[in-house]
């Protein structure tokens, strides 16, 4: 019967639009425009348009494969050479697609500035000098999604600066309220950087502080001379500081043999260098 004719063509066209900056996940939207017709009615054969909205979504960001740094030392001169090519991943969007940027921060009194900045996985030859650094990386890709890392690293000079001499010294007392003096050690020091200005600094073993993360701190500037009185007659254990104007510090042990040879000392028995 000709009241249930239906003869349909059914078709559709797509415009597809990136998501708005602000749709966090939302790769991009697809407007779908439906058109049906029945060419068992009469003009117009089609029927109203319906319009379909499709939103392709991916909330997985990027991913840092390297761009956590380590502590970084200067073997020779007085800058490490830094560079890196960034490793990102993204199951989404290939790297070149990526919006990437990172930059060098170096903390100066307590405060971060920016010392270099730049786009994209090529961080090219800075020359960074002695102090405490941090990259920071921000990814977004092409969804939307945005990541960011935050590495912080020190740049020193590690064992390449050092501070060398015997094993153990011999002291002599002349009064009962002596001193050594840095001047009576035949010590040697070694700074790869020549513009570098240090102090070599002395210290009784098991006299120095320990900080929060547990390292030794270096004794205070000026410390240049250890009070030699009678108690300490015998084998003493002593430091020998490096530290220089940006705080790299390094230290080695040795020991020291207080002698009596005058009997200035009571109980002495007159010890003989």
């Amino acid at each position: 019967r000709e009241e249930f004719c239906k003869d349909l063509g059914i078709a559709y066209t797509d415009e597809v639009t990136e998501a708005l900056q602000s749709s966090a996940g939302v790769c991009y939207t697809i407007k779908r425009t439906w058109e049906v017709s029945d060419w068992c009615e009469t003009d117009p054969y089609y029927l109203p348009e319906f319009v379909q909205y499709i939103y392709i979504k991916n909330t997985e960001g990027p991913a840092f494969v390297n761009a956590e740094i380590d502590d970084l030392c200067i073997e020779q001169g007085c800058h490490f050479v830094f560079s890196r090519k960034l490793e990102i991943t993204d199951d989404c969007t290939p790297v070149e697609d990526m919006s990437i940027i990172w930059r060098i921060d170096m903390q100066n009194d307590g405060e971060w500035k920016t010392m270099k900045s730049g786009e994209g996985v090529q961080i090219a030859s800075l020359n960074l000098e002695s102090g405490n650094y941090r990259l920071v990386v921000e990814a977004t890709d092409q969804c939307h999604n945005r990541n960011e890392s935050i590495s912080e690293f020190k740049v020193g000079y590690c064992e390449s600066m050092s501070v060398s001499g015997p094993e153990s010294i011999t002291f002599n007392l002349n009064s009962t309220n002596d001193k050594l003096r840095l001047s009576d050690i035949p010590y040697e020091v070694s700074h790869p950087c020549p513009e570098a200005k240090y102090e070599v600094l002395l210290r009784y073993k098991g006299e120095g502080l320990i900080d929060h993360n547990g390292n030794l701190l270096p004794p205070l500037s000026g410390s240049n001379s250890l009070d030699i009185t009678c108690d300490k007659l015998g084998a003493n254990m002593i430091e020998l500081w490096i530290v220089d104007n940006v705080g790299n510090s390094n230290f080695y042990v040795l020991k020291l043999d207080v002698k009596d040879p005058k009997g200035l000392c009571p109980n002495s028995q007159n010890q003989l260098a």
